[in-house]
């Protein structure tokens, strides 16, 4: 399991709920590492060549028209049931069904087009069969419900899949026995019985020093002392009207539980209480009185539900999201730049750099940021960087990957220039900017990274207008050996304390200290 840098020398419940709530490791690619029953009841693979696409649709053709037909239905049925977010499950329980879903709308699609093979079923099912073994070791919980889900979608695809091994003259497997024995398997393991992931929830009364750190459009963020660990963390409260569906407020916990890298923010729990107060912003506050009512849901990755009251005028009831996060003493790097005007070529080096690792390991994950931005960025005194907000992240869609790039190229020639690349006085004037405007720089004398030939070059490669040809696309060492990282040492990113100095993040927060002093009443 991996190591969690947030809690990991932290004893007691917060330890003990971070260990129930980060429990998801690398779960992509896992094809062929299924156990030896199943490995058996699968049988002898045919290689890919000897069932290639050019094969696919005459096999498929020769199927009783009724075989598909009904595998359709079912998948489709299948498909819009198991996408529901349920409000009991924990993160790693929904990213394992979100994979089932996506397996599922792959075969569907391939029936669909007709080019549906063996191969293809026996490849979805290996991998499925993978990720619940990895479960095991990690919730049982999570691998109870998965076991069920994947024998479900083995019992469409049954006849299917053995006419196909049929007809390609193949060993046809018991499909049946598979299924059977995934969900057997937990039975006979004879694991024992897990402590319910609800009970490691920490109370609002454990948590003092509550302070204010901002409130937007969204909700509001608190500074919190875990008084149990002497833990000090952010408490980020959320409207439930801001989101109009569960699955748009748990995907930011869900991807928080199945990553694990320094250089994005880590989501340490969630939970449920019955807070009063009130804030002109939000309705929501934190006060050091409020205290868990009791648990509503054990939704561990969404935040819960929670019923806050409100004291402005009348008492009004609202349902909100919680989430206990990591605290970082850094700062909005939009704040950095806007404060510098523009960055040196080195700092920018090695924030770039960040952004890249952090990038590479959601994508490795499924996971495609879709929101990367300075203001989305934490930038510590040492020149750490931390990625936030997962609010708009999106699960496994691949071809959303190159957005992300693309991102980073405007965050790139903002650090170098202090402005964005294109502008336009309405949305639908700044799109036709990006599609058909070239990428133009300050003059050297004004904005002297404009004469850095390699960073101009890294930075024209990112906002390539087509995807295809983005940086990046195609494999993740094209941006690590470009020209401008030459002889750049990644692995003194994870290593040194200090990695570069930016004057200005120091005095935004010896101002901010001497701000927050004069408005102590103390």
């Amino acid at each position: 399991m991996a190591a969690v840098p947030l809690i990991a020398d932290v004893p007691g419940t917060l330890c003990c709920l971070a260990a129930s709530a980060c429990i998801s490791g690398r779960l992509f690619n896992i094809q062929g590492h299924h156990g030896a029953l199943e490995t058996q009841l699968l049988g002898h693979h045919a290689s890919k060549q000897q069932i290639g696409t050019q094969t696919a649709a005459p096999h498929f053709l020769l199927l009783d028209e009724q075989i598909p037909k009904t595998a359709t239905v079912l998948l489709d049925f299948f498909i819009k049931r198991e996408s529901k977010v349920s409000l009991m499950r924990e993160p790693l329980a929904h990213f394992c069904q979100e994979e089932a879903v996506l397996h599922a709308q792959e075969c569907l699609m391939k029936l669909n087009k007709q080019i549906l093979t063996y191969q293809d079923i026996r490849d979805t099912v290996e991998n499925l069969v993978g990720l619940h073994n990895m479960c095991i070791k990690k919730s049982t919980e999570a691998a109870k419900e998965l076991g069920g889900t994947v024998r479900k979608l083995i019992i469409i695809v049954d006849e299917v899949a053995r006419s196909l091994e049929k007809m390609a003259e193949v060993h046809v497997s018991d499909w049946m026995a598979i299924g059977d024995a995934i969900v057997y398997k937990l039975e006979r393991l004879n694991l024992p019985k897990p402590i319910p992931f609800a009970s490691y929830i920490p109370r609002m009364r454990d948590f003092q020093n509550i302070k204010m750190l901002g409130a937007g459009g969204f909700g509001a963020v608190y500074l919190a002392n875990f008084r149990p660990a002497n833990f000090v963390t952010t408490v980020k409260l959320v409207s439930m009207d801001r989101f109009r569906l569960h699955k748009q407020a748990a995907v930011d916990k869900v991807v928080a539980s199945v990553i694990r890298n320094p250089f994005l923010v880590s989501i340490t729990a969630a939970s449920a209480s019955r807070l009063s107060g009130t804030s002109a912003t939000t309705g929501l506050l934190v006060t050091g009185n409020a205290m868990f009512g009791g648990i509503i849901s054990s939704l561990l990755f969404i935040a819960c539900v929670i019923e806050c009251v409100r004291k402005s005028g009348s008492d009004v009831t609202q349902e909100a999201y919680v989430t206990i996060m990591e605290y970082i003493a850094g700062l909005d790097l939009m704040r950095v730049v806007t404060k510098q005007e523009y960055l040196e070529i080195e700092p920018i080096r090695i924030i770039m750099a960040q952004l890249i690792l952090a990038l590479e390991h959601m994508h490795l994950r499924g996971f495609v940021h879709r929101d990367i931005k300075v203001s989305n960025m934490l930038i510590l005194p040492g020149g750490h960087v931390k990625v936030i907000d997962f609010d708009t992240v999106k699960v496994s869609q691949g071809h959303w990957r190159a957005a992300d790039w693309w991102s980073a190229g405007i965050v790139m020639y903002k650090l170098m220039t202090g402005r964005v690349p294109f502008r336009g006085k309405s949305k639908q004037m700044l799109r036709e900017r990006i599609i058909t405007s070239p990428l133009k720089w300050p003059r050297p004398e004004e904005r002297p990274n404009s004469a850095n030939t390699p960073a101009k070059d890294f930075t024209y490669r990112l906002l390539k207008k087509n995807p295809v040809d983005r940086l990046g696309s195609t494999t993740y060492s094209d941006l690590k050996t470009h020209p401008f990282f030459e002889k750049f040492d990644w692995k003194m990113l994870y290593q040194k304390k200090d990695l570069c100095e930016i004057a200005s993040i120091k005095e935004i927060m010896k101002s901010d200290a001497e701000t927050d002093r004069k408005g102590d009443p103390d």
